[in-house]
């Protein structure tokens, strides 16, 4: 198993991610999961663009089966042996305070995320024209700039409650 190996499967154990990958949920909380880790300052090297359930990376998915699920199914228990270092373990603990703060919302753990990932991507990386720009601050405009399909997913209350998660973990603020 490779570094990045090692390093997908101690997060994805941490995440609540079945090694296999098998189903939607588990990739959704990876992809969404490593999306905010970066976010709060892990360097995983993954680059996201916007897809149907928000931040998405093909590299982190090719990644994950190649380095860390095939390996898993073949019995290589390497990631055993190790544990994340303490900066890690900081960043994981901001990302557990922001599902905990999902809790009430009336959303699955990796529908939060995908709606914490999504305000962020929103709010720092979605193009809007220059005259627009200014207002991607406003939690209810970037709100009703979503994809119909996401709006049918989450309420304006619910975008609003991550816009302020996010600020309380210090990823909603200017930059």
């Amino acid at each position: 198993m490779t570094y990045l190996g090692i390093l997908l499967r101690l997060l994805m154990d941490r995440l609540g991610v079945e090694p296999e990958l098998r189903t939607f949920r588990d990739r959704l909380l990876l992809q969404k999961g490593v999306y905010l880790l970066q976010e709060c300052g892990m360097s995983t090297g993954f680059s996201y663009n916007w897809y149907l359930r928000g931040p998405y990376s093909p590299g982190l998915t090719e990644a994950a089966f190649e380095q860390a699920v095939k390996p898993a199914l073949q019995g290589d228990n390497t990631a055993d042996g190790y544990s994340l270092s303490d900066a890690a373990e900081e960043r994981l603990n901001k990302l557990a305070r922001m599902k905990a703060a999902g809790e009430g919302a009336g959303l699955a753990p990796e529908r939060w995320l995908e709606l914490l990932a999504s305000m962020h991507f929103y709010r720092y990386r979605m193009y809007f024209r220059p005259e627009e720009s200014a207002r991607r601050d406003d939690p209810a405009w970037l709100y009703e700039r979503f994809p119909t399909a996401k709006k049918n997913t989450f309420t304006i209350d619910q975008a609003q409650r991550a816009a302020a998660v996010l600020a309380d973990v210090g990823l909603w603020q200017d930059r």
